[in-house]
């Protein structure tokens, strides 16, 4: 099966402004398991963009089928994804398997987890990277050195984690599933993020009486279910704090029904719940308020002011305070491995310049 649109162009087509209704309306039509009003077919394209990158495709692909040439880029997407799906699975257990060699217990997270415990394949739920969570942050290098055994070299480096890609590897289809695009492992020293002036850690949860699955032949350790939970909260407080929660991201929390809210609920983690019961009502335990009027899915957010549309979400002064000076002063780390290479005094100068902008609404959001 050839591909039935040219190589998509993303920061053309995320600018689109037809991209965000597309990609709503794809989203829409997964959870409720069939297409409302047909796609025009002047937008035929974009809405394979916008459902792809929303990470919908291989579900979308299940549905009535749609007219060419969207219903062929879905059903040729469905099956690229099997593919990667099973390229996955072998990586994974291979990368277990190995740091179990050397003595490292590690905890799969988020995707690692879902893709084959919540999903009929796991090529149903795309991912570009594998979350592991070290037991003990102290055997990092002990790991790096494992890794490289298997040909991953070190990508970047923060205080969160270490993110590796294998040798070699390149994009073989930008905004599309494809078994040969990169993927990424990130080895975890801890689950502790800054979220709009909060801290959020679910480290000891997630190492606290983990659950087995078996992943081609291996046993992956997996976080218990109430961690599982708070872990996917604190995530998606976190992208929805930046750049929006992802269309898959949400039907996570829908293959997770019903999904008990921990009681005092507030600040980040609201805002990210109510977000995705304004999508999907019927996830949660309970009513929740609306989530604030900003768009909720990932690239359908203005790159301008979002600093200050932020520091309107913080729950508090001090929130408000901390958020700020995080966003203006982040980890060298961080920094790093957002910003590229340069000499860290440029990186600084730079980002606390357009941060500053950003902030009073004049330059681009810093998320």
């Amino acid at each position: 099966m050839t591909d039935p649109f040219p190589p998509f162009d993303p920061p053309r087509l995320f600018a689109e402004t037809r991209y965000r209704v597309l990609a709503e309306a794809g989203l829409a039509a997964v959870v409720r398991g069939g297409w409302g009003e047909p796609f025009a077919e002047r937008d035929a394209g974009l809405a394979a963009f916008a459902i792809s990158t929303q990470g919908l495709s291989p579900l979308a692909a299940l549905l009535p089928a749609l007219p060419s040439p969207l219903g062929e880029f879905l059903a040729l997407q469905r099956e690229r994804s099997l593919l990667r799906g099973r390229r996955i699975a072998g990586v994974l257990a291979e990368v277990v398997a190995r740091l179990g060699k050397e003595g490292i217990e590690a905890v799969a997270l988020k995707g690692a987890v879902l893709a084959f415990t919540r999903y009929a394949d796991p090529g149903d739920r795309p991912m570009a990277d594998l979350d592991l969570l070290l037991a003990d942050p102290g055997l990092m290098e002990r790991a790096t050195a494992a890794m490289r055994t298997l040909g991953f070299h070190v990508l970047h480096d923060t205080g969160r984690h270490r993110v590796f890609a294998l040798d070699g590897e390149r994009v073989e289809r930008h905004a599309e599933e494809h078994p040969g695009n990169p993927l990424r492992i990130e080895l975890h020293r801890h689950y502790r993020i800054d979220v709009l002036g909060e801290r959020l850690d679910v480290t000891h949860a997630l190492l606290t009486n983990p659950s087995t699955f078996p992943v081609n032949g291996v046993s992956v350790a997996a976080p218990s279910g109430e961690a599982e939970r708070a872990l996917l909260l604190a995530h998606a407080a976190e992208d929805f704090a930046a750049k929006g929660l992802r269309g898959i991201q949400v039907m996570d929390f829908l293959r997770l029904r019903p999904f008990a809210l921990p009681e005092g609920l507030r600040g980040p983690r609201l805002l990210a719940a109510s977000a995705i019961a304004s999508l999907v009502p019927e996830v949660f335990d309970r009513t929740l308020p609306p989530p604030p009027p900003i768009p909720l899915l990932r690239h359908t957010r203005s790159p301008h002011g979002w600093t200050k549309t932020a520091l309107g979400l913080c729950d508090g002064r001090a929130a408000q305070a901390r958020f700020l000076l995080r966003t203006l002063f982040p980890p060298p780390g961080e920094l790093r491995a957002n910003s590229g290479s340069g000499a860290l005094p440029v990186l600084y100068a730079r980002t606390l310049f357009g941060r500053v902008l950003s902030a009073f609404g004049r330059g681009r959001g810093a998320g």
